[in-house]
């Protein structure tokens, strides 16, 4: 590319001279001459200008070899070889995942189910025991209740007794000397 750029810029100089140099040779010398300086110069404006646009392009040239390799190597590195059978493995797979997915959300709704009847016996469970250690409490309060009145009683009846002896003997006394009396 780069050559042929030179080639073409060499062509345009010599053809652009070959002009100059085949024009009117019955010009008189002076103005041929002076007309050749103008034709050099103007010439030489070009070439300088067409040397500037050469090295833009070679220079745009480069950027675009170095992009194109920068994205070849990209592709390159992207590009997966994958035959049919192997995308059919991988669909097997994939549909052998799904069927476990499956299995286990179903063994996972059975162990949540199995889970809450668990928890509900366990509930069950505890409100008995708590039925029974309840109705135990209460019944073991009645008890000491029980005991604690019959020995308030108890205690009652001894001085009841011990008046009730003196009141016995008290009437006892009386009862004999109402008969000595008689």
């Amino acid at each position: 590319m780069e050559k042929r750029m030179i080639s073409l810029t060499f062509l345009i100089l010599l053809l652009s001279v070959s002009f100059v140099l085949a024009g009117d040779p019955q010009t008189p010398p002076q103005q041929s001459f002076q007309a050749l300086n103008n034709e050099i110069a103007e010439c030489e404006a070009n070439l300088s200008l067409l040397q500037q646009q050469l090295q833009e392009l070679n220079q745009t040239l480069e950027n675009v070899t170095r992009e194109r390799d920068y994205y070849r190597t990209l592709y390159e590195n992207m590009t997966v070889n994958v035959t049919n059978l192997e995308l059919i493995q991988i669909k097997q797979n994939i549909t052998i995942l799904n069927q476990q997915i499956q299995q286990l959300n179903v063994s996972i709704s059975t162990l949540e189910r199995k889970t809450e009847n668990i928890l509900l016996k366990m509930w069950h469970l505890e409100l008995g025991f708590g039925a029974l250690v309840s109705v135990t409490l209460i019944e073991t309060f009645v008890k000491v209740a029980n005991e604690y009145k019959k020995r308030k009683e108890k205690k009652d009846e001894k001085p009841k007794a011990s008046q009730s002896g003196e009141n016995v003997a008290k009437k006892e006394n009386k009862n004999e000397g109402d008969r000595k009396e008689e």
